[in-house]
């Protein structure tokens, strides 16, 4: 464990908003940056430390993430945001996908033309995607994987910056990749949303220790400015992620309130293989009985701009810190 400071302001320490402890690694204290509101985990689990927290269990117990029905709406929602976040781009432009897990994404950008590179945890390859010469995947953190200036149209973190242990250093690698002008979209829950702050300890997406930082759009802005970019557009709503949310962690604070259980969630993964049937039938019904009106409930939260996710558009601003350790 070491302690860190905030990445958008350099501000050290804060009030702390939740402790607990966490299994295999001891006592975590989420801290609030009294600048920029910012939450970060502080002091923060070492790579080692939070390398047990990313077992198969988290991706999945059965080499997919979900369980079929699942996955295929994964797949659709994959081809519907690829469409979305390349609009504008030029024929053929070079796609970055940082985090790019099982390499959905990726796949949907090739379909549409485009050719892309992600990036993903040593250890972890995406699913049959070796086969395909338009898409590259990099094993490690984009820090180090040493590609050249200037060569990508348009960079994606989603839903990746909360895990990174150096979240400013990685979009600032991010702009010295982008071409000027180049497009940055970064996805994150956020920490300033109605379900956060009504579900506390019980939130679907506080997901500590994996989260090592949470966003608020002021503090999301703040970090972007000082990697090289210029935000254009802060959204509220996901309609992958933020229903979900409200559904998730409004169970999770009906269960007693007390650290996330992600039943729904971890039944949805498959990964309940020991629990009674009646219970995974259950969960299946809460699902589809309880979509309905926490769609309803996060469309209103947005509208209001306190989305339980957020979702920036950045340009790359003038030019690329070249060295990061100056740029901070």
């Amino acid at each position: 464990m070491r302690s860190v400071s905030c990445p958008a302001c350099d501000r050290q320490g804060g009030a702390a908003v939740i402790e607990t402890d966490v299994p295999g690694l001891g006592k975590v204290r989420l801290v609030r940056c009294a600048r920029c509101g910012m939450g970060y985990l502080d002091p923060q689990p070492e790579p080692d430390e939070i390398a047990p927290f990313y077992a198969s269990e988290y991706y999945g117990g059965s080499g997919t993430k979900f369980v079929a029905t699942v996955e295929r709406m994964r797949s659709a929602m994959a081809k519907r945001r690829a469409r979305r976040l390349a609009r504008g781009l030029p024929p053929g432009a070079r796609v970055l996908d940082v985090g790019c897990g099982d390499g959905r994404l990726l796949e949907a950008f090739a379909a549409l033309g485009f050719r892309g590179v992600g990036t993903e945890r040593a250890g972890r390859r995406p699913r049959a995607l070796t086969s395909q010469s338009d898409i590259e995947v990099l094993a490690g953190d984009l820090t180090t994987t040493g590609l050249e200036p200037g060569q990508f149209d348009l960079g994606v973190f989603w839903h990746v910056l909360e895990h990174l242990h150096d979240p400013l250093a990685s979009l600032q690698e991010a702009a010295r990749v982008l071409r000027p002008g180049g497009r940055l979209v970064v996805a994150v829950p956020n920490l300033d949303s109605f379900q956060a702050r009504w579900t506390g300890r019980s939130w679907f997406h506080l997901d500590l220790p994996r989260h090592l930082f949470h966003f608020t759009p002021g503090s999301l802005t703040a970090l972007l400015s000082r990697a090289g970019f210029r935000v254009e557009h802060v959204g509220h709503f996901s309609f992958e992620q933020n229903p979900f949310g409200i559904l998730q962690s409004a169970l999770n604070r009906l269960g007693g309130g007390g650290a996330p259980v992600n039943r729904l969630y971890e039944t949805l993964k498959g990964n309940t293989a020991g629990a009674r049937a009646a219970g995974r039938l259950a969960a299946r019904a809460a699902y589809w009985l309880g979509m309905p009106p926490a769609t309803l409930l996060a469309t209103l939260e947005s509208l209001v701009r306190r989305g339980g996710t957020i979702e920036a558009w950045a340009e790359r601003a003038g030019d690329a810190p070249a060295d990061r350790q100056e740029a901070r």
